[in-house]
């Protein structure tokens, strides 16, 4: 395969009028700078961004596997292979992400060597719970502030993944004003564009579909193209799931048709989920046997299957069958919404309530306070528990 650099200046040479092209549309005014990156071997441009686009402008189809390949050229101690690390953690490219981890482990430049660390920590994190992150953040001080505020992701995706909204949200008073103390350029636009996403999911879990809905429109206006886009869609549809069936369809078929875009099965795994939910919910679609059960998520979606088709024997087997010691609150907080929606047993439904209370989720703590007004409670009661 031929070499990026090799191929824009092939480009260059046979077809008049495309350096300029090119350079106005990364948002040079010349194409100097264009020239001097291409003839000089050891030179690099300082914004990542201006790479990709030229990647995917001239190499059209096979861009991603090009741009891949410039990765490993990059050299080890400079801002471009920092940045790269950032561009293929936002596009969950674990393989070319560890082959460039590699390259940069034993670096003696101490800004590279500290990216490093947090960036091999984001993949080590995956199989640790919060506090395990914690830990290793608060015992090493990073040596940039781009990596500063990145550990904080880190973290603030392990707070995500344990439901622990108001951690979350701690986090981000700390890191905004650091992201605005960054240098312009690819690193610092990213950053927003991450905390933008992880903003939307705290208020999703706020409980306020309307804000949820006007945050993510607005983190969409300002963000880069990435898959971060895809979370925001999908959240922006989870908060209309229990409201408006038709908006949240939207948004969640703009997030499948944005993950299988980005070729990201994981992203889209997700949003299926939030899609099946939906369904089931809304007793629209809604088909047991077309639900395959590969963990926990999957299971509790078969059951509300089963609920939303009238099916309660088999729903209730399923649910008999799970093992509470497995679950975390927030898991306990959906398992005794389930089991209220075959029972119609309140202490269910406040049951779940009060695991959603523990978790400092109000948005989806409404499931079950619907259910509750269904049954008759009054509007203080479920005032209280809805503060």
């Amino acid at each position: 395969m031929m070499k990026l650099k090799s191929l824009i200046k092939d480009k260059f040479d046979t077809e008049r009028g495309l350096a300029l092209e090119v350079a106005k549309e990364v948002g040079l005014k010349t194409a100097t700078p264009l020239y001097k990156w291409l003839n000089e071997n050891d030179r690099e441009m300082d914004d990542l961004s201006m790479i990709v686009k030229m990647a995917k402008k001239i190499c059209s189809d096979k861009w991603n596997l090009v741009i891949k390949e410039y990765f490993k050229e990059l050299n080890p101690n400079k801002q471009s292979m920092r940045s790269a690390l950032e561009y293929l953690s936002v596009f969950k490219d674990v393989e070319t992400s560890k082959e460039l981890l590699e390259l940069t482990k034993k670096s003696d430049n101490k800004e590279t060597f500290d990216f490093n660390f947090y960036y091999t920590l984001e993949h080590k994190a995956l199989q640790m719970d919060s506090k395990e992150v914690a830990t290793i953040i608060d015992n090493r001080k990073a040596k940039t502030i781009e990596m500063t505020v990145f550990s904080k992701f880190i973290l603030m995706y392990a707070y995500l993944r344990d439901a622990k909204y108001q951690s979350m949200e701690e986090q981000v008073e700390f890191i905004a004003p650091l992201i605005e103390q960054m240098k312009e350029g690819y690193m610092k636009r990213s950053f927003t564009s991450r905390l933008n996403a992880l903003k939307v999911s705290i208020i999703l879990n706020d409980g306020d579909s309307e804000k949820t809905e006007k945050l993510g429109l607005q983190a969409l206006e300002t963000n880069e193209r990435t898959p971060l886009d895809v979370l925001i869609n999908m959240n922006m549809g989870n908060a209309y799931i229990m409201y408006d069936l038709s908006k949240a369809m939207k948004y969640f078929n703009t997030a499948i048709e944005l993950a299988e875009y980005y070729n990201d099965e994981t992203k889209k795994s997700m949003v299926q989920h939030s899609i099946d939910f939906c369904k089931c919910y809304w007793k629209t679609n809604c088909d047991p046997s077309k639900i395959d059960v590969v963990g926990l998520s999957s299971k509790y979606n078969k059951i509300f299957a089963h609920i939303s088709c009238e099916e309660h024997e088999e729903a209730m087997k399923l649910i008999e069958s799970i093992d509470m010691k497995d679950l975390d609150d927030d898991m306990k907080a959906f398992h005794f919404f389930y089991k209220g929606m075959i029972t119609r047993d309140k202490d269910d439904f406040y049951e779940s309530v009060e695991y959603f209370r523990k978790t400092g989720d109000r948005h989806y703590r409404n499931l079950s306070l619907i259910e509750l007004k269904k049954l008759g409670d009054s509007e203080r009661l479920l005032k209280s528990l809805s503060a």
